[in-house]
């Protein structure tokens, strides 16, 4: 009997912290990007808001043309006062940015920082 209200109890906290965590993810705009430390690294400078809990972006398709970034933010259930912050975040290239343009997936040019 004890063993099964410890179970319960771990069951009640799980499902306590996934709710304070969850929010939806929504797409961040991008304002620029930097190259990284390595050749095949570029920093996304990202606007997300101080309460949001993760952001995340990754490249959807590059070619010899142009590398296609995408960016997301996880915002919180709750209502809260909306103060934005800038966030870098990287992501892996397959080949150097060179002369290629980046842009994210609604077509919009990126500037270089």
């Amino acid at each position: 009997m004890r063993h099964r209200f410890s179970v319960v109890g771990l069951l009640l906290v799980a499902l306590a912290l996934c709710a304070c965590e969850g929010g939806s993810s929504d797409a961040a705009e991008i304002l620029d990007y930097a190259e990284g430390a390595g050749p095949n690294e570029l920093i996304l400078t990202v606007a997300s808001g101080l309460a949001d809990t993760e952001g995340a972006a990754e490249v959807i398709s590059q070619d010899e043309d142009a590398i296609v970034v995408k960016a997301t933010i996880r915002k919180p259930t709750a209502p809260v006062e909306d103060v934005r912050i800038f966030i870098q975040i990287p992501v892996s290239l397959k080949q150097p940015v060179g002369d290629r343009e980046v842009v994210d997936v609604d077509g919009r040019e990126i500037p270089r920082k």
